[in-house]
């Protein structure tokens, strides 16, 4: 039996790979398949990011190897990265720094 973090994990992977490579490398996200992840798995992320010159910001952002394309691993540090500032943002709250 997995724990719940391994799941989370397993989750993570099995998500990445099944928008990846649908048009190029099937171990790469391009903008095309990011922004369809993004749509359907991460869709409050999605809205908040409105319009396409934003998704090409992001995918700049993530695409540290320069290739044009998003691996895992630049996925990965997406998904941390909002994970943080989740985090930060529930802490807020806890500790009365946020608007309600």
């Amino acid at each position: 039996m997995t724990s719940r973090l391994e799941d989370c994990l397993a989750t993570m992977i099995t998500i990445f790979h099944e928008y990846s490579g649908k048009q190029g490398d099937k171990y790469k996200l391009n903008q095309t398949e990011l922004e369809t992840i993004l749509q359907k798995e991460l869709p409050n992320y999605y809205k908040s990011q409105k319009g396409k010159d934003n998704i090409a910001k992001l995918m700049k952002s993530l695409d540290h190897d320069k290739d044009g394309e998003v691996s895992f691993k630049e996925f990965a540090m997406l998904n941390v990265s909002l994970a943080i500032a989740c985090n930060d943002f529930f802490e807020g709250m806890q500790q009365g720094k946020c608007d309600k």
